[in-house]
């Protein structure tokens, strides 16, 4: 069984986030975390279309539905590699059957 290092939700102190270890096969999503970084040099999440987003971050989500983070490295060390390069997805719009691509 392979772990990786992720941040989530203390058991212990609801409400603080603390360095997990997560089981990989615990593991049922994957959403990259989109931001652009301020004037100020913090970084706010933002959408993937927004000017200047980039991925910051990943949001993991186990079979229960609970939230972790991790970065691509982690990502890396149980097989998921992700492209440099954004791909485009296509698939139905619903309201008027037009192909839209993200």
């Amino acid at each position: 069984m392979h772990f990786i290092t992720v941040v989530g939700e203390s058991p212990f102190y609801k409400g603080t986030k603390m360095k997990i270890w997560l089981a990989s096969n615990l593991i049922s999503r994957v959403y990259p975390v989109h931001a652009v970084k301020g004037d100020d040099g913090q970084f706010w999440k933002c959408t993937p279309d927004h000017e200047d987003a980039e991925v910051v971050s990943y949001m993991l989500e186990d079979h229960s539905g609970n939230e972790y983070y991790c970065d691509d490295v982690e990502l890396k060390n149980i097989g998921i590699v992700i492209e440099e390069k954004s791909t485009k997805i296509g698939f139905f719009n619903d309201s008027d059957d037009k192909i839209e691509q993200i």
